[in-house]
């Protein structure tokens, strides 16, 4: 084809869309946790955060929101192969998050969609030429790119039901409410 991409399948797109949607999910998942934790956090489950990690004006971005997931205390209470687990998941998450988010996407003769991906890194350790290592690439099927869909949202209920999200949600919004009266 002279170098041009083949043209993506009806199939590739709906796998690209699963998988970005539960990209987007589980960041909004991880600005829940944030807000809930910084802004309104309840008496009884006070974060032992660094402060300048909640403080306004804190860059708030996947890498920071994963890293402050991890220091909470429920999640810190787990065995510590169970947090090693989520630490890895969200190393994964990241990698995969700008890969489908940021990439450039090409479907390969044996089916399969190539992604690549050229992070910040990749082009400041460009050297004098402008030439880059190369980009983040990965070789996946539709089918791939659908479990993992599925298992970006099953992370987030798992991880929802651990730091009990739900429950501190309720008791923010009552607190509020309160407040307000």
């Amino acid at each position: 084809m002279n170098g041009i991409p083949q043209t993506l399948s009806p199939r590739d797109f709906h796998a690209i869309g699963m998988a970005v949607v539960a990209c987007s999910h589980f960041e909004n998942f991880l600005r829940k946790v944030w807000t809930v934790e910084t802004k309104i956090p309840s008496e009884q489950d006070q974060l032992s955060i660094p402060q300048e990690t909640a403080q306004e004006g804190t860059q708030v971005n996947s890498k920071t929101l994963a890293d402050f997931l991890l220091l909470h205390p429920r999640l810190q209470a787990l065995p510590q192969p169970e947090q090693d687990q989520v630490r890895h998941f969200l190393e994964d998450f990241r990698t995969w998050r700008n890969s489908l988010c940021h990439g450039v996407y090409e479907r390969k003769g044996d089916g399969k969609v190539l992604i690549r991906f050229y992070d910040r890194k990749t082009w400041k350790d460009a050297d004098d030429n402008g030439n880059v290592n190369g980009p983040l690439a990965k070789s996946v099927s539709s089918e791939e790119l659908i479990q993992l869909a599925t298992d970006i949202d099953e992370s987030r209920g798992k991880l929802s039901e651990i730091l009990g999200l739900e429950d501190s949600v309720k008791v923010a919004r009552q607190r509020l409410r309160s407040e307000a009266t």
